[in-house]
């Protein structure tokens, strides 16, 4: 299993969460989901959080705290931060086709619109967990 990180991002209000939509060519698109993805070599599960929130986000963030739990995925184990946006973006990588910001609601109602059970049940565990901290 290699170690991946996730991030929920949360708008600095803590009313909007910013999630992705891959693209489809990348061959894993299932709808709105947090950014996440896997360690490179020598970087710590903060470390790659950032990153992927940059590269698949197009966001800058600064970690908050980890959320608890981690989430076996085929290949993969995931652990999720809470992550305040902290008001810059650059143009995310070619994996995302879309990027957008949602309230909480909208966000869980986005993310079970997508095909994949499993992958729907974490992202709305990792949500619902977000929004239990207090969302920062």
């Amino acid at each position: 299993m290699r170690n991946s990180a996730g991030v929920v991002t949360v708008s600095g209000d803590g009313q909007r969460v910013l999630l992705r939509r891959p693209t489809s060519t990348e061959g894993y698109a299932d709808g709105w989901t947090h950014a996440k993805g896997g360690a490179d070599a020598g970087e710590s599960p903060a470390q790659a959080a950032v990153r992927e929130a940059l590269e698949e986000l197009g966001a800058v963030v600064e970690l908050r705290e980890q959320i608890p739990g981690s989430w076996a995925g085929d290949y993969t184990e995931t652990v999720y931060f809470l992550a305040r946006f902290d008001g810059a973006f650059v143009l995310p990588d070619a994996e995302t086709a879309e990027v957008r910001w949602f309230g909480w609601d909208a966000a869980a109602l986005a993310i079970a619109g997508g095909t994949s059970p499993r992958a729907m049940a974490r992202d709305l565990a990792v949500l619902a967990l977000a929004r239990a901290m207090g969302a920062l």
